[in-house]
């Protein structure tokens, strides 16, 4: 009984803090005019087709994925050697990386594809080849090290264009260096992440005295124990009853009885 509390406590929490996101998105996205909604979805799914369309062509010619599953990745044992990288730019144009001879790489490219809406560009001191190499040995790395101080600094790791990204929850130049000595270390890193903590770190004080207080709620005794984690969930479902399913609801009819007083 005391477990199932517990675990209430805990997911209302989680549902508390990812609400609050998603109640504020939706109310973004009610202040749109219909049309602009219509407009941005439309503007989006044509702009992807023709990359979309040229990666699954390249998947077809130099992929070796499994049936029924459609794309293409530079880590495919079929993939040629003067394909570094394949990456959708900011203007929804497929670019793919090339070793050797440009020119002649982009000539054989688009007889295969049979289209020329494409950008060759050379690629940088690493291929998404080499970068993915180097993550997966980080993240073997990150396995073996995720206990440790150092890697619950990290929130997040990625291959890049043109490099990887550590995301740190504190990106000093002291938590650089004890990385790259205690984890692992690469040219092909790019830290990111802020160089001081946030004043208003709201979320993350949250979670913090959250897990202060599972930790030592198991030094109050059991009966105290049990009727304080049931009167904090009868606060957490108070709290978003009230506030994240009501509120909007009267913000609605207000806004409702708004529109019927301008038409009268």
């Amino acid at each position: 009984m005391e477990n199932y509390y517990l675990s209430l406590v805990c997911l209302s929490c989680l549902w508390l803090v990812s609400s609050c996101n998603v109640s504020t998105s939706r109310k973004q996205t009610d202040l749109m005019p219909t049309d602009s909604v219509g407009q941005i979805t439309g503007r989006e799914m044509p702009a992807q087709e023709v990359p979309t369309r040229l990666l699954h062509k390249l998947g077809e010619l130099y992929g070796d994925n499994p049936p029924g599953v459609v794309g293409f990745s530079v880590e495919s044992k079929d993939c040629p050697d003067f394909i570094g990288g394949v990456y959708i730019n900011d203007r929804d144009t497929l670019v793919i990386q090339i070793r050797g001879d440009s020119a002649a790489v982009r000539k054989q490219l688009e007889e295969v594809l049979d289209s020329k809406e494409f950008i060759v560009e050379p690629a940088g001191a690493y291929t998404q080849k080499e970068l993915a190499v180097i993550q997966n040995k980080l993240s073997e790395r990150w396995e073996a090290l995720k206990e440790t101080p150092v890697m619950q600094n990290v929130v997040s790791t990625g291959v890049g264009i043109n490099d990887i990204e550590i995301r740190l929850m504190l990106n000093t130049p002291e938590k650089r260096k004890e990385f790259r000595e205690k984890v692992m270390d690469s040219p092909a890193f790019r830290f990111t992440g802020p160089e001081k903590a946030a004043e208003n770190a709201m979320v993350g004080v949250m979670i913090h005295g959250a897990y202060l207080f599972v930790r030592s709620i198991r030094f109050i005794r059991p009966m105290r124990r049990r009727l304080l984690l049931f009167c904090i969930t009868i606060a957490v479902i108070r709290f978003i009853m009230v506030e994240i399913i009501l509120s909007p609801m009267k913000i609605r009819m207000a806004y409702g009885a708004d529109c019927l007083q301008t038409e009268s």
